[in-house]
């Protein structure tokens, strides 16, 4: 897919709706086969309380303004699923053919997680053959998340002015990054990623595009935020922005 978009004017526009901040990017190519990367960011408000943050009567203005300040191209977009709105569970299963292994996958996550399948999205990486107590099992791992918020978040989107053509997940988009370049011709073995966030941490090992592991750390630069903040006497924004450039 993502070939099919470099050979049209602009990219569709990429939105992570984060903790802290919402970030719009849009790659535009000039006639003379030049690029721009057009990129705004702005603070989600930090004087609501956290259940109030997300909402469409926060984020649709706020998204607008940002479409309204930087001149993008076109409605197309791209988003990528917030970490809070995803549940990730490491399943090692016996052996199961391609075509049972969805089927396996959803009733297995959904049963460690005690979710309700019908509730609930379920994909998942397969990171390959792994031993355990001499037995040969397949390495999975699921990623869950609410049909609900999931649909919250594309309605979200449209009321915004955009058309969403893929949603996608943090861990994912990472290992793409990280196996499509060359990175200046480094050995092109596995290559680890930590995207260090607000919140959480999250570390992808991948290879080929394939990732072989992925966890979300309950640790990200909000200690940090909140220590400034307190000792300055400053908002969190404030703080985010003494952070950023330390």
């Amino acid at each position: 897919m993502l070939h099919k978009w470099r050979k049209k004017k602009s990219s569709p526009i990429g939105v992570d709706i984060g903790s802290r901040y919402v970030k719009l990017a849009q790659m535009q190519r000039s006639p003379d086969g030049g690029e721009t990367l057009r990129v705004v960011h702005e603070p989600v408000p930090d004087d609501l309380h956290e259940s109030s943050r997300y909402t469409p009567s926060v984020l649709v203005p706020l998204l607008r303004k940002m479409i309204e300040t930087v001149g993008f191209e076109g409605s197309r977009a791209v988003a990528c699923i917030p970490e809070r709105m995803i549940r990730y569970q490491n399943l090692r299963l016996m052996s199961a053919s391609d075509d049972e292994l969805d089927a396996v996958v959803s009733e297995k996550a959904t049963e460690q997680l005690d979710l309700d399948p019908k509730d609930h999205k379920i994909e998942y990486f397969d990171a390959g053959e792994v031993w355990e107590s001499d037995e040969s099992r397949r390495e999975i791992i699921a990623m869950v998340a609410s049909i609900s918020a999931i649909e919250d978040l594309l309605s979200t989107l449209a009321r915004s002015g955009l058309r969403t053509m893929a949603i996608d997940a943090a861990p994912a988009a990472t290992a793409r990054l990280a196996t499509q370049h060359d990175f200046g011709n480094v050995n092109p073995g596995p290559r680890v990623v930590l995207d260090v966030g607000y919140l959480t941490t999250t570390m992808v090992v991948a290879q080929d595009e394939e990732i072989h592991l992925a966890r979300t750390l309950e640790m990200g630069t909000s200690g940090v935020t909140e220590l400034v903040a307190e000792r300055l006497n400053i908002s969190p924004t404030d703080a985010d922005t003494i952070v950023a450039v330390v």
